[in-house]
């Protein structure tokens, strides 16, 4: 890290009354919140870093109600074709994935597009229980699912993507959020990060597989607008570019299910 502006003169961002019916709502990535697009910055920190991290947050930010002093296990399954478009950037599956995520060992599971450009991010998603994630490999198949089925959409853009299941990534998440400026923000740290190939359409929690990032972990900063002066103070103490890892792509690699095509004229 740098050793710049000191993270301990970053401005308080306002606290939330962790009992209010807002909280919940404000707690939520700015990529659910938002009908537009919102921001996402990612950091790769050392594990030396990250008790300082959360340090600092826990000092101007809220810990996130759903977990334990902000902290809870994620799964995610992220989906692709046969041909690994996704993984590759094909055209037509650069700035898109589907995936399946569950919270700890959630009774319910989210089926959830992500868009990405650049640095801003737009989600979508629908809440099902684990029980209806095997009728996705029937209704892939053909089989119609019954009608106004929440999940349609999701289906719909697998169907026509050609994508299903093809790796799982878990770790424990600690989060952060507040308001600054005026717009609701979130700080995550993403540890312990491991990846096995998927087992079809299913999210049971993932705790143990083949390391990501060894000794490392993520950071990400989110926000709606321009980034927040709550954050803009802590840029500093943060490695100097932002990281362009991706859970997916790094799972795909160490697990041998795909690898990297050559560029041109190499």
């Amino acid at each position: 890290m740098k050793t710049g502006q000191s993270v301990e003169e970053a401005p308080q961002a306002s606290r939330v009354d962790l009992g209010s019916p807002d909280a919940a709502e404000l707690a939520k990535s700015p990529g659910l919140r938002t009908a537009g697009t919102a921001f996402e910055l990612k950091f790769e920190l050392s594990q030396n870093d990250v008790l300082r991290m959360k340090a600092w947050a826990s000092r101007h930010l809220n810990p996130d109600p759903h977990g334990d002093e902000g902290s809870y296990r994620v799964t995610s399954v992220y989906c692709d074709t046969p041909e690994f478009d996704v993984f590759h950037r094909s055209p037509g599956y650069r700035a898109s994935k589907l995936r399946l995520r569950r919270y700890g060992s959630a009774p319910f599971v989210f089926l959830e597009r992500k868009i990405k450009k650049g640095d801003r991010v737009r989600k979508r998603r629908v809440e099902v229980s684990p029980e209806e994630l095997p009728r996705l490999s029937t209704y892939v198949a053909g089989v119609l699912p019954p009608s106004g089925w929440a999940a349609s959409w999701f289906l719909d853009y697998a169907l026509k993507k050609r994508v299903a299941p093809i790796c799982r990534v878990g770790y424990r998440r600690t989060a952060f959020y507040g308001v600054s400026g005026g717009q609701a923000v979130r700080l995550t740290i993403d540890e312990n990060l491991v990846g096995l190939p998927a087992r079809g359409w299913e999210a049971l929690p993932l705790e143990e597989g083949l390391g990501l990032l060894p000794g490392g972990a993520l950071l990400e900063l989110k926000f709606q607008d321009a980034i927040p002066e709550l954050f803009r103070r802590l840029l500093p103490d943060l490695p100097p570019q932002t990281a362009r890892v991706s859970k997916y792509r790094r799972c795909v690699r160490l697990c041998g299910l795909a690898q990297e095509r050559p560029e041109r004229g190499s």
